[in-house]
């Protein structure tokens, strides 16, 4: 339906799918984009779907819609171009609409604006892109996203290590108690929270004082091949 009512987005996004397709060989470095559609920046639910559909990379996408312009529909008296019809034609596609017809809609409002409307430039954009240039400029933002989660990550996880640090020696508390327990379980609990014992410790450069209350531990329990193991594994020692 949108394609007839002259949005041809869903065309452009099936170009950039192209690109990757086994059946279809698409030099990168030749194959020049079509016009940019607008509104690339803003997706319908069935664009959205379509794009599910076929795996296209979002990030090849936003690669594109970086100069897709913004373009808002025109306010259209539909009401005045429907009386206008002639009688007969109005009856003609009243009785389609009764008998179930599809795309009647479409088609009617495609016979309105060639009648009656002003014909306007859509704002479709040559770039003189190539697809290996999209393609490069995807790639360029899937990093910089993953830049900016991994940043994220580092200060999410810079905020706990804070907010446990005045908990440390409740921490230790509770790791010799989970190890006493002698469970898989509670030495896996116990084996996190000494990662976080750890990681506090070198905010604080104080890895030496970890370091000899973790030998504490192995000296106690050194006949816990479970805990030891567990211990090896996550890298605590130096």
């Amino acid at each position: 339906e949108a394609l007839l009512r002259g949005d041809l987005r869903v065309l452009y996004l099936a170009w950039l799918q192209t690109g990757f397709a086994e059946d279809y060989a698409l030099e990168w470095e030749e194959a020049i984009e079509p016009p940019v559609p607008p509104n690339l920046k803003k997706l319908s639910p069935a664009l959205k779907h379509f794009i599910d559909v076929f795996e296209i990379d979002t990030d090849l996408i936003a690669a594109a819609a970086t100069i897709s312009e913004t373009a808002q529909s025109p306010t259209e008296p539909i009401e005045d171009w429907i009386a206008a019809l002639p009688e007969a034609e109005r009856n003609q596609y009243l009785v389609r609409v009764a008998k179930g017809e599809k795309y009647v809609s479409a088609e009617l409002m495609q016979r309105l604006r060639q009648q009656f409307g002003q014909p306007t430039a859509t704002p479709h954009t040559e770039t003189g892109r190539s697809f290996a240039d999209l393609v490069a400029a995807a790639e360029h933002k899937a990093a910089e996203r993953e830049r900016k989660a991994q940043r994220k990550a580092e200060k999410a996880e810079q905020q706990r290590l804070e907010a446990l640090s005045p908990k440390v020696e409740n921490l230790w508390k509770e790791v010799w108690t989970l190890i006493g327990q002698g469970q898989a379980k509670t030495y896996d609990k116990a084996v996190a929270h000494l990662k976080d014992l750890k990681a506090i410790a070198e905010r604080k450069d104080q890895l030496e004082t970890f370091y000899e209350r973790l030998q504490e531990i192995e000296q106690r329990f050194s006949r816990r091949p479970a805990l030891i193991s567990r211990l090896n594994k996550a890298g605590l020692k130096r």
